[in-house]
């Protein structure tokens, strides 16, 4: 009985009233337990994160990747994880658990970042050992440009007279990419020089597939600059041989390896918006890991014809 005079006693105070002591309370809905909503929270999480990869995966994979906010300059974090994006979309193996070896001068404070990288699939010239080094050094000039503007940095050199009420033309910052493919082998395992014939059989293949099949610069290596000088956006060196001298005094090859490199152009960032924006160094990036990746195979390719015919 108690039970259900207190039951009715509810449902009467539950009940909409005009009454003005008893004002109607607005609907509420029930609230999702704490669990149940960091669950949700983190899902909605991952999702986000998620999109957000493949957006930049397919980005990369198209060569697009724009910078979100117009003609905004690219610093040196920045950089370095658009470098760590375009190597994981190559594909190429690391030759070491972290991403590149960083190196700041403390004299300069100039920072210089390397990559090794090995053959896609593997090693198969053996005992040969096929790699890759991929290095760029960032100054102190690079960094202090690109944490302002343009008309800041020039008014800092110029004065504001001559920088002000102006529009002033700059040049981009030219970054240096240096890449080196190299063949070597094991410590205290230097073969005998191979023979002529064999030495001409490799040179061709090597110098024909990094030169037209598997290009390892880009097509484009030089232009004409504003004052008529030419300008070296690209360069490969020929291939280098280390030869050690044994005791009987007989020659034997430790290693072979070729060095190129390409300049990449650092975006700016201007005060004035109606500049055209330049272009992310993002796009570049991915062509210069697929050109290595190519390369490399070419290059690990063109050993199989210096190794020994014990080997074979």
């Amino acid at each position: 009985m108690v039970d259900a005079k207190r039951a009715r006693s509810w449902k009467r105070r539950l009940q909409p009233s005009d009454d003005l002591n008893h004002p109607r309370l607005p609907p509420t809905r029930p609230r999702p337990c704490r669990q149940q909503a960091g669950a949700r929270h983190r899902r909605e999480e991952q999702l986000d994160r998620g999109a957000v990869h493949e957006v930049t995966r397919a980005a990369l994979g198209r060569g697009e990747l724009q910078r979100p906010r117009r003609g905004e300059t690219v610093t040196y974090d920045e950089f370095k994880h658009a470098w760590i994006l375009a190597r994981q979309e190559s594909g190429l193996p690391l030759l070491s658990a972290y991403e590149g070896d960083e190196t700041l001068d403390p004299r300069s404070l100039s920072r210089t970042f390397e990559t090794f990288v090995e053959p896609l699939g593997g090693q198969e010239a053996e005992p040969f050992h096929v790699a890759a080094a991929l290095s760029w050094r960032w100054d102190a000039l690079a960094t202090a440009r690109t944490v302002t503007t343009e008309e800041d940095m020039l008014t800092e050199v110029l004065g504001r007279e001559r920088v002000w009420g102006h529009k002033p033309r700059t040049e981009r910052s030219p970054l240096r990419v240096d890449v080196s493919l190299r063949a070597s082998l094991p410590y205290g395992k230097a073969i005998p020089m191979p023979s002529s014939p064999t030495w001409a059989k490799w040179a061709r293949e090597a110098h024909g597939r990094l030169e037209r099949i598997e290009p390892l610069v880009p097509e484009k290596t030089t232009r004409e600059g504003r004052d008529g000088r030419l300008e070296i956006l690209a360069w490969q060196g020929d291939p280098v041989a280390k030869v050690i001298c044994g005791i009987d005094g007989d020659l034997k090859l430790e290693s072979v390896e070729i060095a190129a490199g390409q300049v990449i152009e650092l975006p700016r960032r201007w005060d004035d918006t109606d500049r055209k924006p330049d272009e992310h160094p993002a796009v570049q990036l991915h062509e210069l890991f697929a050109r290595v990746r190519a390369a490399l195979h070419a290059w690990m390719q063109a050993a199989d014809h210096l190794r020994p015919r014990d080997e074979l």
